[in-house]
């Protein structure tokens, strides 16, 4: 079955635009946010990471909620109050004042943008196979990075303006918007019709074997990059220069993992997948490193194209290559992947926030930081030598 371009573009682009509501500004505002917040309210690391991991226990907890599979009428409910949860809390962060408030408000918006990726990507992923460009769905994923990198140019202009504070909140009126073109195209498709598989090729039985060791890796991908990605700013805050900046390696981090998603599907249809997760891996770890051995301003821009070009790219082909290895459990194996990933996230904010603490210096967060997400890539190595993986998996996604 064909499918319109115009209706292809269309649902793809609400794919794109709930991930930046619910990913690139729900889930990641308070990064460009954070240091403005610990100056006007005046709360150290150590709670600026417990509220970092209340909100991907949340994000957990949702991962598991998704685990079963829903009926169309269940998971079109589901979509459309995640979406609407996540402009929520997103505004409420704007209206509270305390710790307390904030750890609540941030648990219910892990949840929310758990449904909106999970659910969401579920919903595009189904009504694109019918057509013959079933691969194109991978684009949604750039929505991160998009509402990342809207994030990084918008905190700074509106931080000069008003508190942060009142920066919550306006972000949640510019989702508003969004929401709506997403209410209206994110319908499931009907339980009669029928989904093809992405897969050209099935990969062997044996394939599966696999799955203990990427798993792992993306344990150490969520908690080595959440580490950056929740401290990067308040690190860069007090480097000297324009391009030293926090929010400008925030925005620079966002525009390359938006970019960097159809690089990596190229890359994986014209070398292992695995070994181009391995590369990923590596490469993050060292762009994580880099800001710390160099405060120059090419080590900090090159450091960002280097930790934003790979996080999402691992997360697209991780959850990938899950779907090819257990090709008739897609939604459990997402549902899986997303579970240890959010079990990752969770530890690093709480390990890292309490090492900046009791150290004095965040240095040695982002050192954690690199140590672990390299360690991913040599864990994905030791799977692919260990179990004789040496098929590459021709697929289209």
């Amino acid at each position: 079955m064909n499918m319109g371009k115009n209706n292809h573009t269309l649902i793809i682009l609400s794919g794109f635009l709930a991930l930046v509501v619910a990913m690139g500004i729900g889930r990641f505002v308070y990064t460009p946010l954070l240091p403005e917040m610990q100056e006007q309210f005046h709360f150290n690391d150590e709670i600026a990471g417990v509220i970092a991991s209340v909100n991907y226990l949340g994000y957990l907890l949702g991962a598991l909620l998704c685990f079963k599979t829903m009926t169309p009428k269940i998971k079109l409910l589901a979509i459309r109050m995640a979406l609407v949860l996540s402009v929520s809390t997103t505004a409420f962060m704007g209206f509270a004042t305390t710790v307390n408030c904030w750890i609540i408000i941030r648990f219910i918006s892990g949840l929310a943008s758990a449904g909106v990726f999970i659910i969401g990507s579920s919903i595009i992923m189904d009504k694109l196979s019918r057509s013959d460009n079933s691969h194109d769905s991978i684009l949604m994923y750039s929505g991160v990075g998009f509402g990342i990198a809207f994030t990084g140019i918008m905190s700074p202009v509106l931080i000069s303006f008003f508190s942060a504070q009142t920066t919550w909140i306006i972000f949640a009126l510019i989702c508003v918007p969004l929401i709506l073109f997403c209410w209206v195209l994110m319908i499931p498709l009907p339980l009669k019709v029928r989904i093809k598989s992405n897969f050209k090729d099935k990969p062997k039985l044996d394939d599966s074997r696999l799955l203990p060791w990427l798993a792992a890796a993306y344990f150490c991908e969520g908690f080595g990059y959440i580490i950056s990605g929740t401290f990067i700013v308040s690190f860069l805050k007090d480097q000297a220069g324009f391009f030293s900046s926090g929010p400008f390696a925030w925005t620079i981090i966002g525009l390359t993992a938006s970019m960097s998603i159809p690089i990596f599907f190229q890359l994986s249809k014209r070398i292992h997948i695995i070994k181009v997760l391995i590369v990923a891996h590596f490469i993050q770890g060292i762009g994580i490193v880099i800001p710390v051995l160099s405060s120059h301003w090419l080590s900090i821009c090159c450091g960002a194209i280097l930790f934003g070009g790979t996080f999402m790219g691992i997360t697209a082909l991780s959850l990938s290559l899950g779907k090819a290895l257990k090709p008739d459990q897609g939604q459990w194996v997402i549902g899986f992947l997303t579970a240890v990933y959010g079990v990752g996230q969770i530890l690093g904010p709480l390990v890292s926030g309490m090492l900046s603490n009791k150290t004095g210096n965040i240095v040695y967060t982002m050192i954690l930081s690199s140590i672990v997400v390299i360690g991913g890539g040599f864990l994905l190595t030791a799977g692919l030598v260990l179990k004789k993986y040496a098929n590459p998996i021709q697929r289209s996604l």
